[in-house]
């Protein structure tokens, strides 16, 4: 019998036996590890942003510590003769990043009819569960670090190409995290020879960029505050943040006043801003 199997069977066990722990699993703090093997997708959803493969992810093995970061920059290399003396290299700037994880925590939806018949495969379930809140609750605290970006005001077609041109880094790896209003607000805009202001790219999420960026379009709600915001990060997510995985996932039976004992996840995980230059948070306004 595989390793996995053997996981998934400790695990189906420990559901249906209310927390009753056996060999064949890690247990942690009165619950079951949950392996990164079961956490494998098993099935891809095109309709859930996935932020997490924007940003710089970093495992870590402790509750908090400090993370040391060198800030992009343009710096370039210079050629020398042989033998001769080193010469003055542009210094790179370093900085400390504190992080301190901090633990999330969501129903898993097991029904008793499922704990109850003998063939369900628990432990996929659980497993779906988990991967579902834990990718949702990440694109949420990431989108949340994004919106603190620098505020900048943008009009029009003409504000969006000025940004590009003049106010981002062209070092950084620059792309659109918008809303879905911004995103129907921008598709529609054209130039005054009546071409669109987004290109379109199969090889893209959204099917579309902006002067060779990629667009990536989010809910209002998770990129803004409310329905119709017009509203999106612009920049290199990857240099802004960096999200630092404990990389554990785990489950425990716990008491409900309604529900009596019930099964919840948890993932343990911290986002901290790295880069402030390394991207603006824009408003858009449509030009008059």
């Amino acid at each position: 019998m595989s390793t996995n199997t053997e996981i998934r069977e400790a695990i189906n066990t420990y559901v249906r036996r209310k927390g009753q722990t056996r060999a064949g699993f890690t247990s942690v703090e009165g619950g079951a590890l949950i392996s990164e093997e079961l956490l494998a997708p098993q099935k891809e959803k095109v309709d859930t942003v996935d932020l997490t493969q924007y940003v710089r992810i970093v495992p870590v093995n402790h509750g908090s510590g400090k993370y040391p970061v060198i800030y992009k920059s343009n710096g370039k290399m210079v050629s020398v003769e042989e033998l001769a003396k080193n010469p003055e290299l542009a210094k790179p700037t370093f900085t400390e990043v504190e992080y301190a994880i901090e633990t999330y925590r969501g129903y898993i939806p097991v029904s008793q009819e499922a704990i109850d018949d003998a063939d369900f495969d628990i432990a996929a379930l659980i497993a779906e569960g988990i991967k579902d809140q834990d990718l949702n609750t990440k694109t949420e605290q990431i989108a949340d670090i994004l919106k603190t970006a620098t505020p900048k005001v943008v009009v029009g077609l003409d504000g969006i190409i000025t940004l590009l041109n003049t106010e981002l880094k062209q070092f950084y790896n620059n792309k659109f995290y918008i809303s879905s209003s911004l995103f129907n607000e921008l598709d529609l805009l054209k130039d005054n020879t009546g071409r669109y202001l987004l290109e379109d790219d199969i090889t893209v999420a959204s099917g579309k960029r902006i002067k060779g960026r990629e667009v990536i379009v989010l809910d209002d709600e998770i990129i803004g505050n409310k329905k119709d915001d017009l509203v999106g990060f612009v920049g290199d997510a990857y240099e802004y943040c960096t999200l630092f995985d404990r990389q554990k996932a785990s489950i425990k039976w716990i008491e409900n006043d309604v529900y009596g004992q019930i099964l919840a996840g948890y993932v343990r995980f911290d986002v901290k801003k790295v880069d402030e230059e390394a991207g603006c948070y824009i408003t858009y306004t449509p030009s008059i």
